[in-house]
């Protein structure tokens, strides 16, 4: 009888299909062009939030689930009205980011932009276009980008394994009841 509750269990747990998030986080070198209220350990900062990898030989825009950046004085997320940012990604045949031009003119004034065609030629800039009084950069020096991965249970599988051990325990409840 214990033998059944266990293979019941394991064929209940075994199947549960996982979502995969996946996860690029930029971060920038410090800046070394410095004007207002930077200073040099201010950097560049991106979150991308993503259902799935970025796709092998991408050359193309992209639309993350959810995104954040920050400059060290400023922040900014997809969770703020009025956002506008865009996000185009080139990656080589294993999906591996190798060019990017992500830009965030959401603040008023303030526009963020990350833009790597080659390491001789990339900016990570903080810039104030409506006054050029605070502006922080770094130029032709590039951060790096990192991909992590986590795996969630699928909603519906969490229902189904919840209504199966619901199951399991009102049949154990039956059999101890009768004898």
């Amino acid at each position: 009888m214990h033998v059944r509750i266990l293979a019941l269990l394991a064929a209940v747990l075994l199947p549960l299909p996982l979502l995969a998030e996946t996860t690029y986080t930029y971060t920038g070198n410090p800046f070394t062009e410095l004007y207002g209220p930077y200073d040099s350990s201010d950097h560049l900062s991106i979150t991308l939030n993503f259902a799935d990898p970025l796709a092998a030989n991408l050359d193309g825009w992209v639309t993350p689930d959810s995104w954040s950046m920050t400059d060290g004085i400023f922040t900014d997320n997809s969770a703020a009205a009025n956002h506008q940012a865009l996000f185009f990604f080139t990656t080589d045949g294993s999906g591996v980011i190798t060019g990017w031009d992500v830009e965030d003119t959401t603040f008023i004034g303030i526009q963020l932009i990350s833009d790597f065609i080659s390491p001789e030629s990339s900016t990570d800039s903080s810039d104030n276009y409506l006054s050029r009084l605070t502006n922080g950069e770094n130029a032709n020096n590039p951060g790096i980008w990192t991909e992590t991965t986590s795996d969630t249970p699928e909603p519906a599988s969490l229902v189904l394994f919840g209504s199966g051990l619901m199951a399991l325990a009102a049949a154990a409840r039956r059999r101890f009841s009768r004898s």
